[in-house]
This record gives C-alpha cells, sequence and structure tokens, in this order.
C-alpha cells in the first residue's frame, strides 16, 4: 500500500472515529455533506429543512473541529 492509500485510510478512519462520537442525526447529515451532497439534498433525504440543514452543518463542523 503506498502513502498516499495510508495516508487516506488513516484520514477515513479518523473521520469514522469523530462521526461516531455525533448524535445519530448530526453523523448522518455529515455524512452526506462528506459524499458532497449539498444542503437540499441534505434535507430531502433527513426529511427536515434547508435551514436546518445548513444551521446544523455549521455547528457540526465547530464541534468537530474541538474534538
Amino acid at each position: 500500500m503506498g502513502n498516499l492509500a495510508c495516508f487516506h485510510l488513516e484520514v477515513e478512519i479518523a473521520v469514522d472515529h469523530l462521526l461516531s462520537r455525533l448524535p445519530d442525526e448530526e453523523a448522518r447529515m455529515m455524512r452526506a455533506y462528506l459524499k458532497g451532497f449539498n444542503n437540499a439534498e441534505i434535507a430531502v433525504l433527513l426529511g427536515t429543512t434547508e435551514g436546518r440543514v445548513r444551521n446544523l452543518l455549521t455547528r457540526i463542523k465547530k464541534k468537530m473541529a474541538r474534538m
């Protein structure tokens, strides 16, 4: 396994660890965001409003930065 592949795996493990520490709704929202879904698409997926997604993503990012 090359250095880049090892780094990618380490990052994936670290992100999974952080996501496991979040409440379920927040983890699902962040996973969708990381997969490239936009706020409107995440809102539809999770059955909520785009504004709630936008607000929660901002809070989740701040929370994850403090972890």
